[in-house]
């Protein structure tokens, strides 16, 4: 049985160029719908917090260009605080199971919001935009259920 002939063998070079191709094509298709995904995200967060012009007129923030986000050259309506704070809301449902203990951390992340603020307003520091917004989320994030467990 050793001795047994192949009808057809494949080149060694050809069987790699086809399993690198394959690979590169997959990869290529997963980067693509990564990308497709991306845009979809964009185009969600520019129709939120750019083009809404319900948002420009119900939110009122400063709106410091050095404090806010850009997408596509084109300012957000609100700051990285205020939009922190309205994705915040906005996942805020998800954690109505945690309204027990959501007072605590409620009033930590509104000492931590209000330290951030003054600091920066008094000249003792600069804040980035991502602490803004990492601290308006976590505020956003616990206001409703400890409002809930205020309330109920």
């Amino acid at each position: 049985m050793k001795d047994r002939k192949r009808l057809f063998t494949f080149p060694r070079g050809l069987v790699r160029f086809v399993v690198v191709s394959y690979l590169i094509c997959f990869r290529y298709i997963r980067f693509t719908r990564l990308v497709y995904v991306g845009q979809i995200g964009t185009r969600f967060l520019e129709a939120l917090f750019v083009d809404s012009v319900w948002l420009h007129r119900l939110w009122h923030c400063h709106r410091i260009p050095s404090r806010s986000f850009f997408i596509r050259g084109r300012q957000f309506h609100v700051c990285a605080r205020c939009t922190g704070l309205i994705v915040g809301l906005i996942l805020s449902p998800a954690f109505f199971w945690f309204r027990a203990n959501a007072a605590p951390f409620f009033v930590a992340f509104l000492l931590a919001n209000a330290i951030d603020s003054t600091t920066q307003f008094i000249g003792l520091r600069a804040s980035e935009n991502w602490l803004r917004m990492i601290l308006g989320s976590a505020l956003g994030l616990t206001f409703v259920p400890a409002l809930l467990a205020v309330v109920t």
